[in-house]
């Protein structure tokens, strides 16, 4: 018997060393651990009016990239606006503010929209005046409060109203396969506040289509939490993760 116990006791300290060393060897890999972190879940942000720090940008407005937004018409450069995706979906382009909101314990990162805006400009969407109104338009300014940016600009759903219905400078898709480079993908993903539950029709995320797998499918990044090419319909354990999400919209941007 005390033959076999030892042999049993050897036998369960080498399982946990093992268990351990995968453990270890996961960590090293950036795999992350058993359950995921929660900078692995996008934040959902259907409200975006105000700056994370008040006078982080450098009040310019200006992102670093130059910026064409001829006067009427457009031409759509995808290669641009997946350069400034790449450049700046990690690190912040510090020329322009990064948007909060309030909730519980003060302001919580709101930034998805307003960096989606960002791509989309780069790529050559001409910015619409709305005459300092931040309920018409879409124009950035120098902030995300109400005076600084249009609602559009900065806010899920009004940006997806304006590219749709507003100006038809977007259409919808029905797969995500069938969108390019700099088209957009709009989520309602759940939210551990209200116990991850499918209430309510409102999207809270916006992604930008950064790239493809190698089956063909999108890869998206995105602010808040900050993501560089995941998959569209990545699930990490957490039901709040983009492929648990309650609906989603492919936006295809007209060309």
């Amino acid at each position: 018997m005390r033959k076999n116990k030892g042999t049993e006791n050897a036998i369960i300290t080498l399982c946990v060393m093992i268990i351990i060393a995968c453990f270890a060897g996961m960590l090293a890999l950036g795999l992350g651990g058993c359950m995921p972190t929660d900078a692995e879940e996008p934040i959902p942000q259907a409200e975006s009016e105000d700056d994370l720090i008040p006078g982080e940008q450098d009040g310019t407005g200006q992102s670093s990239f130059a910026l064409t937004a001829p006067a009427a018409g457009y031409v759509y450069d995808r290669g641009a606006a997946q350069l400034y995706v790449k450049r700046y979906a990690l690190a912040p382009n510090p020329a322009y503010a990064y948007c909060a909101s309030w909730g519980v314990g003060g302001k919580t990162e709101a930034d998805c929209t307003n960096f989606a805006s960002q791509v989309l400009r780069q790529g050559g969407l001409p910015m619409q005046d709305g005459g300092g109104d931040q309920g018409k338009g879409w124009w950035y300014r120098n902030s995300c409060a109400w005076w600084g940016s249009s609602q559009s600009w900065r806010q899920v759903n009004r940006l997806l109203q304006y590219l749709v219905t507003e100006t038809s400078i977007g259409e919808f898709r029905q797969r995500a396969r069938d969108l390019k480079v700099g088209d957009l993908i709009f989520y309602r993903v759940r939210h551990a506040e209200d116990g991850y539950r499918c209430d309510g029709n409102l999207f809270n995320h916006t992604t930008v289509v950064s790239g493809f797998d190698a089956r063909g499918e999108p890869l998206v990044s995105y602010h808040s939490n900050e993501a560089l090419d995941v998959p569209w319909d990545r699930k990490t354990g957490s039901r709040g993760a983009l492929g648990e999400a309650c609906a989603i919209a492919f936006v295809h941007i007209r060309d």
